[in-house]
């Protein structure tokens, strides 16, 4: 920190200045050198003054540099600006301790105008210099004459020229300076009046210099006014108009709004008036100069309303939003008010102490960040937080880091986000991805992985391969709901059998898989036991269940030379020749455990297959049908209505009649029980005949619409023998028929739904026996 009185004519110095250390890196920059690089305070404390040299001179500059510091002498040379632009300067450097410390003063002055000047004076020179050749050799022919008159003469002569070179160097460069610049006399007239202010106003110097009353303000404020430099000269303390005034002896700076410039648009303007004194220290005139600094002004409205916005989207923000910087120290430099949410730790404690951050981060994940100091950035990182109440929060960190020239780490700009919710979904979907969603055992994709990870395994891997018989024929019949209770029974049996070790799986539809390892043959013998075993018990268990059958296989790998996946097919291979064995009658089980199921839930079938049964041997043997097809009749009465089991009971056990609906669901008894026989070889013969036994004989029966001959002879029997019997018994809706509405009934059909030759062959049968 530099005295106040350095200070100030460091910081209002029109001329570039920069104060540098010993090996010339920049330690501050006053505002001229902002202006004339175009870089801020901050950018140029990463600079050195060779870095602002043009590429071509800065090796040049870099030899000269300590002889011109220990001679103190100006060089010129061309330096370059932040937009890649040159333009000459003149430097000098000038030690001086500041603060016990050896610094250097480097001052450099833009000197574009002035060599755009000194070419146009090189040229008046050597015009002036002519003529003065000419007028010392007329003088010459005067002095001989009038020698003491000469002498006087060339005094005077010599001060005018000076006057005249010193005052014209001056209004040169007053003219080009490129702040808009005007003088007054000590009378407050114009006396000049440059370029740059002509463009600003419109107004012509030919027009206002010699005015006075202060004519120069008209053009600003529209009237009249003594403006910054009438005040000043006036010592009037009165500025009220005018902002960030500073005052440094015979300096003044303000800024100021100007509402006449540019046809009444206005601009913003920043003010620089001093005094001018001569050698007794009397003010002699004013200058001052104007800068339009708004488009600056605008800038800086702009970036104010640009950071409120900013910060507040970022303090509305639901993420935690942070910067952390390095320098001098680790240390937060801001924190959005998210971070008591996510945390629960409020900014002004991660202000306070960096080591709330460390603390926070589980130490498992501290690796993660603590990577960041030591140079190996990672953009994003998934890490968990220990929240200031205990629980853990997961957090997907976004980081950008921030470098200065030298490529070093100086802060790091992140954002943080609260995943729990999508940490718990991942989780959800990763246990969906290698589960069965039906048994909540593993799924095949996560069996295969296991294998994968088996297959270089030098233990013993025993594989267990099982089918569950019947499951299509359960869905067939009683849905999907009850084939996949089915599978998860199985499940629960296998997991029961199953060690922690041990990978069940649901590999297929009707296919599970057990891996083993560490296990011999005699173990995978006394699993797929203790399998059968369970099994048995579940079915003694549970009666009024379709009974569950499996078929197991087995194969044993004893070391690495066999691949998993011939393991996997010499157990499927043995299951499948266990399956050939057993299927038939797995199938006639379950078939049968059906038709139990339908006659403890259906009234219609106690006694009903019985009686058709009878009377349809009786219309075989009058017809002269063979015993082998009274056989098949008579297995047709016993099972035709089969399918009804997996028809639900409400509608099974209606008391009234039945809607269209659930006569349509009651119709599909004929496709079920046409399922369940090909499922059954001791049913296959009749599939057909279960399924068209409700056909009508002019065809408006179901399900497939078959008329006359097209139906079966077997299911036309069936047909009357089941009506016979059906309306000589009680139903939920009506009583027992008598005997001669039912034959009434009957013959009122024939042609219709029955076929009305076996109707009368039927009423014959009925009446013999009356």
């Amino acid at each position: 920190m530099m005295p106040v009185s350095y200070s100030n004519l460091f910081m209002e110095s029109r001329n570039i200045l920069f104060i540098l250390d010993k090996l010339g890196r920049i330690l501050e920059a006053n505002p001229s050198a902002q202006e004339a690089y175009g870089y801020s305070q901050e950018e140029f404390l990463y600079f050195t003054i060779f870095d602002l040299c043009a590429v071509k001179m800065s090796t040049t500059i870099y030899q000269q540099t300590p002889q011109v510091i220990e001679e103190g002498v100006l060089f010129e040379t061309m330096h370059r600006r932040k937009d890649k632009s040159t333009f000459p300067v003149e430097v000098s450097f000038k030690k001086f301790h500041l603060q016990g410390k050896h610094v250097i003063l480097s001052n450099i002055r833009d000197i574009s105008r002035l060599k755009e000047t000194e070419c146009s004076l090189k040229q008046s020179n050597e015009e002036l210099m002519a003529t003065i050749e000419e007028l010392t050799a007329a003088n010459e022919q005067l002095l001989a004459a009038e020698e003491e008159l000469r002498q006087q003469y060339d005094e005077l002569q010599s001060s005018r020229d000076v006057l005249t070179t010193l005052n014209q160097q001056l209004t040169e460069i007053i003219e080009f300076l490129p702040d808009a610049t005007f003088i007054l006399d000590r009378e407050q007239k114009v006396v000049a009046w440059n370029r740059a202010i002509e463009e600003m106003t419109g107004i012509l110097k030919e027009k206002i210099i010699g005015q006075g009353n202060y004519a120069y303000s008209v053009p600003f404020y529209g009237q009249p006014t003594p403006g910054l430099i009438g005040v000043f000269m006036q010592n009037n303390t009165n500025l009220s108009n005018y902002q960030n005034i500073k005052r440094y002896g015979n300096i003044i700076t303000g800024e100021v709004f100007a509402p006449a410039l540019y046809d009444g648009k206005g601009a913003y303007l920043q003010l620089k008036t001093s005094l001018l004194s001569n050698s007794q220290g009397e003010t002699v005139a004013t200058i001052e100069s104007i800068r339009d600094i708004t488009e600056s002004k605008q800038a800086q409205k702009a970036l104010i309303e640009s950071e409120a916005r900013f910060r507040s989207l970022s303090e509305n923000a639901l993420d935690m939003i942070y910067h952390i910087s390095f320098i001098p120290k680790p240390h937060f430099s801001y924190i959005n008010s998210a971070a008591k949410k996510i945390t629960g730790y409020r900014p002004e404690e991660f202000y306070q102490d960096i080591n709330v951050h460390k603390n926070g981060i589980y130490p498992e994940d501290w690796p993660l960040v603590a990577s960041v100091f030591d140079g190996q950035f990672q953009v994003k990182s998934t890490l968990r937080w220990i929240h200031k109440d205990g629980h853990l929060v997961w957090l997907e960190i976004f980081r950008v880091p921030i470098y200065d020239l030298s490529g070093k780490l100086i802060a790091i700009q992140g954002i943080a986000r609260d995943i729990n919710e999508r940490k718990e979904i991942e989780e959800k979907l990763l246990y969906l991805s290698q589960h069965d969603t039906i048994t909540g055992l593993y799924s095949r994709s996560f069996f295969e992985e296991e294998m994968e990870r088996l297959e270089h395994c030098s233990k013993p891997v025993g594989f267990l391969m099982i089918d569950l018989d019947g499951l299509k024929l359960v869905n067939d019949t009683f849905g999907h709901k009850a084939g996949d209770q089915m599978l998860i029974d199985v499940a629960n049996i296998l997991g029961k059998c199953c060690k922690k070790n041990h990978s069940l799986a649901r590999i297929g539809g009707d296919e599970f898989a057990i891996l083993l390892t560490d296990c011999s043959k005699e173990d995978l013998a006394s699993y797929s036991r203790s399998i059968k075993q369970s099994l048995k018990q579940y079915n003694r268990e549970n009666p009024g269940k379709p009974p569950l059958s499996l078929s197991i296989g087995s194969a044993l790998r004893e070391n690495s030379s066999k691949k998993m996946s011939q393991l996997f097919t010499e157990a499927d291979n043995s299951m499948y020749r266990e399956k050939l064995h057993r299927n038939s009658s797995s199938r006639s089980s379950i078939v049968s455990a059906m038709m139990k199921a339908l006659e403890t839930r259906d009234f219609i079938t106690e006694g009903h297959g019985e009686r058709i049964e009878t009377l349809l041997k009786k219309i075989g043997k009058r017809m002269g049908l063979t015993g082998s097809q009274i056989f098949d009749l008579r297995l047709l009465a016993q099972f035709h209505d089969i399918g009804k089991v997996g028809i639900p009971d409400r509608i099974l056990f209606k008391p009234g009649p039945l809607t269209a609906d659930e006569r349509k669901e009651m119709e599909r008894h004929s496709e079920l029980g046409y399922r369940i026989a090909q499922s059954a070889p001791e049913l296959l013969p009749i599939a057909d005949w279960i399924l068209k036994h409700h056909e009508w004989w002019n065809g408006k029966g179901y399900p497939l619409g078959l008329k006359g001959e097209e139906i079966p002879l077997e299911c036309r029997i069936l047909a009357i023998a089941d009506a016979y019997d059906a309306m000589g018994n009680d139903r939920p809706y009506r009583k027992a028929l008598p005997h001669s509405a039912i034959i009434e009934e009957l013959k009122r059909y024939a042609g219709s739904q029955f076929d009305p030759k076996l109707v009368t062959l039927l009423v014959e049968i009925i009446e013999e026996e009356l």
